[in-house]
């Protein structure tokens, strides 16, 4: 047996089925805003990575500079055991001249 389906069915039937689509795509929608707000988490992550980065870069520059200034300046100064070395040398010295 058949049964009879009258316009107002079938066309309740089709909007149905259109509201479970639009439903579908509301879902699949939905689910790339979240990914979309995901990616502009990550990406304010990054920026936020690349702005420490930066200020790192910058402090190993200062601290470079500051380094080569002190090695500049040690250059130009005796190291303890050197100091030691000529003030014995000196004593052998002058116990020499002094006979």
């Amino acid at each position: 047996m058949k049964k009879k389906i009258t316009l107002d069915t079938l066309a309740g039937m089709i909007q149905k089925g259109f509201e479970e689509v639009d439903n579908r795509f509301e879902e699949v929608d939905n689910r790339f805003t979240e990914v979309d707000n995901r990616f502009e988490k990550i990406d304010e992550r990054f920026n936020k990575i690349d702005d420490d980065i930066r200020y790192i870069h910058g402090s190993l520059d200062l601290i470079r500079q500051e380094v080569t200034e002190i090695k500049t300046k040690l250059g130009h100064v005796v190291y303890q055991d050197e100091l030691e070395n000529l003030r014995r040398r000196v004593e052998k010295l002058e116990k020499k001249l002094s006979r």
